[in-house]
């Protein structure tokens, strides 16, 4: 598939992730790796996998195309997909997997032609050749009125991004006292790219890296979240003061080619003007094109914190700190 021609360079970028199919494509790749890893010794072959505000099925199709092409079910897994979203219009779209011409630009010659067939001016993906795939309409933070209350506490992989994004301060604490509940005891989460969540020693919950993803987990072993240590303790207790974010030393790195450096230049100057969901649009724009080509971004995270200090969200700016630390370390 590495061979195969895409069109998505001169694609615009759609404006929320869920309406666009393998972006960032560097996310799914490690959704996809930590599975495979995970499946080596999981207790049984059952994948449950959640998309939390899935929107119009781009999500959810991008899920059942990746685990189809990661043979889970030739391996005799039972898979299946579920998609929840307060808005019927946007489910109503997802149950009818029919896509615009345009729509398909992200993928690949190879992945056009064997998930999508041209029907009524536009292309339906092959459902049938794809894992199982449950859609509902439904208040994303009252699990015990979803339609698949039995399987709470049992979804391994839960994608559940820009959740958080301009959205009130107390949002990210709210969303991990649901996944708490959601999550399988040896799950993944994965948030968008610069969506921190709140670390705290009561949530159970710990930030992992690799090439510069981020995701969640549950384990009985923890990553250890403190501040690097050259902080005082002051510091380290202090989240009134995000300057004190961008004193902190990070990886070595080529410089950001001249459009990431204005956007984040720009994204910086909206963020001392109190403009924070602007600056989120610049940094994240960033954050996805440094993922595009494989390199990291500590230059947007430490913007990414400042932002979440600004917003009242102190423990959300540790967890970006975090996400620095891990990078650093590795």
């Amino acid at each position: 598939m590495t061979n195969q021609t895409n069109n998505h360079t001169n694609h615009k970028r759609s404006t929320h992730l869920n309406e666009v199919f393998f972006q960032p494509a560097a996310q799914f790749k490690v959704a996809r790796e930590l599975l495979s890893e995970w499946s080596v010794t999981a207790p049984d072959r059952t994948l449950n996998i959640l998309s939390l505000g899935c929107g119009p099925g781009f999500e959810t199709t991008t899920l059942a195309m990746m685990l189809e092409e990661a043979r889970f079910r030739t391996k005799n897994w039972h898979v299946d997909i579920y998609g929840l979203d307060l808005d019927s219009k946007a489910i109503s779209k997802a149950q009818a997997a029919l896509f615009n011409p345009g729509d398909l630009a992200w993928l690949t010659d190879w992945q056009r032609e064997k998930w999508f067939i041209p029907r009524s001016g536009g292309f339906a993906f092959k459902t049938a050749l794809a894992p199982p795939i449950h859609l509902a309409t439904a208040d994303l933070y009252a699990p015990e009125l979803w339609p698949w209350v039995e399987i709470i506490g049992s979804f391994n992989l839960i994608f559940c991004r820009e959740l958080t994004f301009n959205a009130p301060a107390q949002a990210p604490r709210r969303l991990v006292s649901l996944l708490s509940q959601v999550l399988a005891t040896d799950g993944f989460i994965f948030t968008a790219p610069g969506e921190f969540l709140p670390l705290t020693d009561t949530n159970e919950l710990h930030l992992e890296e690799r090439a510069g993803v981020t995701w969640y987990r549950r384990e009985i072993t923890r990553i250890k979240t403190t501040p690097p240590p050259h902080l005082s303790k002051k510091e380290k207790n202090d989240h009134s003061n995000p300057a004190r974010v961008a004193q902190r030393p990070v990886t070595t790195l080529p410089p950001l080619p001249p459009r990431e450096n204005q956007l984040l230049n720009e994204a910086e100057s909206l963020l001392n003007k109190g403009c924070l969901t602007e600056a989120r649009q610049f940094i994240t724009e960033v954050m996805l094109t440094c993922l595009e080509r494989g390199r990291l971004a500590p230059e947007a995270w430490l913007l990414i914190a400042r932002l979440e200090e600004a917003s009242g969200r102190p423990d959300c700016a540790e967890a970006a700190q975090t996400a620095l630390f891990l990078v650093k370390a590795g």
